[in-house]
């Protein structure tokens, strides 16, 4: 047994921070977020049904999401998070797309 402490790291000021999550069982998929702005303080929360997808799918639709609401009601400054190594990559440009 291994244990490791998380920790919510505010952003900088004048950013918000997206925090997003996604997953599917069975073909069926979910997604949702939270967006703080550099307080800690909530902004906007969303929870998503996805329909049929896989996870890779659900994790980027889910952070998509928060990344065009944040865009739509003019948040300039944006720090993503995901749990999702291979959507970071990708949204990095590390690696490609599967």
């Amino acid at each position: 047994i291994s244990i490791v402490q998380v920790k919510w790291l505010k952003p900088s000021n004048n950013f918000v921070k997206i925090n997003s999550d996604g997953s599917c069982k069975d073909g069926c998929c979910g997604g949702g977020g939270m967006i703080r702005d550099h307080r800690g303080h909530l902004i906007f929360a969303y929870s998503l049904n996805l329909g049929h997808g896989t996870n890779n799918w659900a994790e980027a639709k889910a952070l998509l999401y928060g990344v065009e609401w944040c865009v739509r009601n003019e948040y300039d400054y944006i720090l993503a998070e995901s749990g999702s190594k291979v959507l970071v990559d990708c949204v990095n440009d590390i690696w490609e797309p599967p």
